[in-house]
């Protein structure tokens, strides 16, 4: 039996039509689970991918800030449904989180979390959840101050191997840009979210973080520490071919 139809099972007794009907519309998950399926925004599950392999990384856990419903366009779906990996997946929305938590309630290792990520709770998030200070994999997609976010996170010392971030692509290098964090700052889904490239590879190098690759407006940064012991580089270069150190 497929997992649609588990969930269908669950629910169909429920008298309220817009949960059933929440349901049905996650059904596109049966379509997108399989582990060769790539639902992610802009094609970045391939640059993903290919930064792990180079890693040497088949396993481990992964943090997921700004998940959405864990499916429609997300790079993280085939990790939590890997039983090589576990993971903590964040989204504040209640109508995604339901979807999400309907979908990754069925993955062993994945934890879930519905709130508001700010630089000032993701240190005590990732804390409360037992997220391992080195952990293997980073998404960051909160459409705000991701930048400060991320900062926030580092500081707290936790050290993701490889970072997946959303850049806001309409700021070219080496323009210098970011959202600030404002307690009342909510993205209206303009253009008006996240920060440029520059100011991204600027804060993250700052940590020992390497610029590895760029896929529309998501770009890949591996700390240089880690990635230094695992591969190596020619004559003593953090990077591997193909890697975009030092171009932002």
């Amino acid at each position: 039996m497929s997992l649609v139809s588990n969930w269908w099972d669950m629910v169909s007794g429920a008298s309220n039509k817009a949960f059933r009907d929440l349901v049905v519309s996650a059904a596109g998950l049966q379509r997108t689970a399989a582990m060769d399926a790539d639902s992610s925004f802009s094609g970045e599950r391939a640059g993903i991918d290919a930064l792990l392999a180079e890693l040497g990384v088949s396993g481990g856990f992964c943090v997921d800030l700004g998940a959405s419903d864990g499916v429609t366009m997300s790079c993280s779906l085939p990790l939590f449904a890997s039983k090589e990996w576990e993971g903590l997946a964040v989204e504040m929305d209640p109508v995604k989180f339901a979807k999400l938590s309907m979908i990754y309630t069925s993955f062993e290792g994945a934890r879930l979390a519905r709130l508001r990520v700010v630089p000032s709770n993701v240190g005590d998030l990732l804390a409360g959840f037992d997220v391992p200070r080195n952990f293997e994999f980073l998404n960051l997609d909160i459409d705000s101050f991701d930048l400060d976010v991320v900062g926030a996170l580092l500081l707290a010392d936790y050290r993701p191997l490889l970072i997946s971030m959303e850049i806001n692509e309409k700021i070219p290098p080496p323009l210098m840009f970011k959202v600030r964090f404002s307690e009342n700052h909510r993205w209206s889904g303009d253009h008006f979210f996240g920060c440029s490239l520059s100011a991204a590879e600027a804060v993250l190098s700052q940590f020992g973080y390497i610029l590895a690759g760029l896929e529309y407006n998501n770009a890949f940064f591996v700390d240089g520490e880690s990635a230094d012991a695992r591969v190596g580089g020619a004559d003593g270069c953090r990077c591997l071919p193909g890697w975009l150190c030092g171009t932002a």
